[in-house]
């Protein structure tokens, strides 16, 4: 405590801010994949970073029917640690269908990288739940 009254900062909704008796907040997982996909990235990238070798890690890929075209999308997402030519580093890959986006990139910024996607999978799965008409 630093002297101020308690509940003077809080984590809550505009609308729950705006009620008269603001209701406690509700809190569910939204989207347990997206979570999933992004603590396995920061496992993958730390467990990469960590090695003494070069190395690559893949996550399954993911399909996706296009009903329009009548054809199926795959997205690919790998990390690894690479040597050539007396150099050495890490990337990150990315792909869709025949199309790669490759960023290479050095230890400090790979495993920001790693903990970003870790967060952010984080934040973005969770969603206050929107509270019935008359209910608190």
């Amino acid at each position: 405590s630093v002297g101020y009254p308690r509940g003077l900062i809080r984590y809550d909704s505009e609308e729950n801010l705006a009620r008269p008796e603001p209701a406690k907040p509700h809190i569910e997982l939204r989207n347990f994949r997206v979570i999933g996909y992004g603590v396995a990235l920061a496992l993958m990238i730390g467990q990469v970073a960590g090695s003494s070798v070069p190395c690559k890690e893949k996550l399954n890929p993911h399909k996706f029917a296009n009903d329009e075209h009548g054809g199926e999308t795959v997205t690919t997402v790998s990390v690894e640690k690479w040597e050539r030519g007396g150099k050495g580093g890490f990337a990150l890959t990315i792909g869709r269908g025949k199309e790669f986006i490759s960023v290479a990139m050095p230890l400090t910024k790979f495993l920001f990288a790693g903990e970003f996607l870790r967060v952010f999978a984080t934040e973005q799965c969770w969603l206050e739940r929107v509270s019935k008409r008359g209910q608190t």
